[in-house]
């Protein structure tokens, strides 16, 4: 999508050097600093701040492989079973 937006001279020439050396657009350059602002500001999903940790059992057992993002959901849904037991 295009837009335009005012930037300070001085934050222009800065950003137009700094695309310049990582040999990129300055369209990328924004676009791509812009999406790592924005990822960083992100608050934890449901309020949990680190992720699981990988549990590697000692007696061989397979664990089924699961995203952060499916383990958090899992924990949710049994949040609110427990919810609705209560």
């Amino acid at each position: 999508m295009r837009t335009s937006i005012d930037l300070p001279d001085g934050l222009y020439w800065r950003t137009k050097v700094a695309a310049s050396l990582k040999g990129v657009t300055m369209d990328a350059f924004v676009a791509a600093s812009l999406e790592s602002a924005l990822d960083s500001d992100r608050p934890a999903r449901n309020g949990h701040a680190e992720p699981i940790p990988v549990i590697i059992p000692l007696d061989g057992r397979t664990i089924p492989f699961m995203t952060n993002d499916e383990l958090f959901d899992m924990m949710d849904m049994e949040d609110e079973i427990a919810a609705q037991r209560a």
